[in-house]
């Protein structure tokens, strides 16, 4: 995939945006601190840190099963046309609304996996 700049624009040159090499890091977990993993692509990453998101997340996941008021605010922002079937949808859901918010202008994906149980 290359960027395309518009007609007349010689300042930019074409370059790939995307690499054949994938970003990974094995890190060992503490079982007894993870709560969660976050699998997003740069259109989280790019507007959010790693520290509020993960806060996004743990808060969405610790919610003692009533109606919080940030699931009352992702629910009244989609209109109900997802599925907020777990905590981890409403966080998935939720970082993407706040990334969209924060100026993410690119495509978003986003999982949340939940490590504790119970």
């Amino acid at each position: 995939m290359f960027h395309c700049p518009s007609p007349g624009d010689e300042r930019h040159i074409l370059k790939p945006v995307v690499t054949l090499e994938p970003e990974i890091s094995i890190i060992k977990r503490e079982a007894e601190r993870d709560e969660c993993l976050i699998l997003a692509d740069d259109g989280i990453w790019d507007v959010m840190s790693d520290d509020m998101a993960c806060r996004v997340a743990c808060r969405c996941l610790r919610d003692d099963g009533h109606i919080s008021p940030i699931a009352a605010l992702v629910d009244s922002h989609i209109n109900g046309l997802v599925l907020l079937s777990s905590k981890t949808h409403l966080a998935a859901s939720l970082l993407c609304r706040l990334a969209f918010a924060r100026g993410s202008l690119d495509d978003m994906s986003v999982m949340v996996v939940h490590l504790k149980s119970g």
